[in-house]
């Protein structure tokens, strides 16, 4: 167990709570503020998330849910789903992504028209 100093903790307190200010911003633009969303167990996961993942990831998932027009929901599904593969940043994420299509390419020789529909459709639902 790692122990820091009352000032290095006050420090990183004072970024996580900069950081977050940030992805609440950015939530209540995707949510909006005062709503069934805006709530005290989805700011705690934000929070959370925003802890563990920093918060480019947790806004660039924010946008992704604007831009698929899905609920917070999905919001924490897509988090969860990056720190279990490991994602650490936007880098980690984009490579991520990479491998997974590049791996499917390479296979695509053996599956028909429509299966590969339905492979897409599920890959752009995941992100």
């Amino acid at each position: 167990e790692v122990h820091f100093s009352d000032n290095e903790q006050a420090k990183m307190n004072a970024r996580l709570n900069g950081d977050y200010k940030l992805v609440l911003s950015e939530f209540r633009k995707v949510f909006g503020k005062k709503t069934k969303s805006d709530n005290y167990y989805n700011h705690k996961q934000l929070k959370e998330f925003t802890k563990e993942l920093g918060p480019d990831l947790v806004i660039e998932a924010l946008a992704r849910t604007a831009a698929n027009g899905k609920t917070f929901g999905w919001t924490r599904g897509v988090l969860r789903n990056w720190v279990a593969a490991g994602y650490r940043s936007l880098e980690d994420m984009m490579q991520g992504q990479t491998r997974i299509v590049d791996t499917n390419i390479e296979n695509d020789n053996n599956i028909n028209n429509a299966d590969k529909h339905q492979f897409w459709l599920s890959m752009i639902k995941t992100f």
